[in-house]
């Protein structure tokens, strides 16, 4: 009878060809990983040295275009719009705070005249009940002068009784410091109205 012999090769070389083969495996992988390392180190140092996408709009809400400056005069009469809203917009209910509000745009040599002048105007707009509004129609603005001139209505209710009239007001400004309640930096420096 014959007997199958079985043979059974030797096992060192075959794990050291399953070794080799997974080195290999794992160098491939290596390879890869550095190669998409070094592929995304490039990417970030290109898009670093890209200067950013910048979005800008103006007061109004209009795009800005890149290079274009905003003129002074729009900027001086953005300030003037906001002032008449302060001092010439208020209630017998509100008339105190816009009044000191305001006063962020007059000039540091005139507030002392300044309070003096709107004190009488609290003590009557409480007293007797008076509101007004104004609404401007034309604000000319002359930057070699330092004037701003205010044409519009301006509405005054005693008591309920309304009464329209003509606003016409002369506003000599100054440029100071701009800060958060005054970001344009103009302050009245002169009120005369005709």
């Amino acid at each position: 009878m014959k007997q199958l012999l079985k043979l059974q090769g030797a096992t060192l070389p075959k794990l050291l060809a399953d070794l080799t083969h997974s080195n290999q495996f794992l160098k491939v992988f290596s390879i890869l990983a550095l190669l998409i390392s070094a592929f995304i180190v490039l990417l970030c140092l290109v898009l670093s040295h890209k200067p950013p996408t910048v979005l800008a709009f103006s007061g109004a809400g209009s795009v800005l275009h890149q290079g274009e400056l905003p003129k002074a005069e729009d900027q001086i009469r953005e300030a003037v719009r906001t002032y008449l809203e302060l001092r010439y917009k208020w209630t017998p209910k509100d008339v105190t705070a816009k009044l000191t509000e305001s006063e962020n745009f007059i000039a540091p040599t005139s507030v002392k005249a300044f309070r003096a002048a709107v004190s009488t105007v609290v003590k009557f707009s409480i007293e007797k009940q008076v509101e007004q509004r104004v609404f401007p129609d034309a604000i000319e603005v002359s930057l070699e002068k330092r004037l701003a001139v205010i044409a519009g209505d301006r509405i005054t209710s005693i008591q309920g009784i309304r009464a329209a009239g003509i606003l016409k007001l002369i506003l000599e400004f100054d440029f100071g410091v701009r800060t958060t309640k005054n970001p344009w930096g103009i302050y009245i420096s002169k009120e005369r109205e005709e």
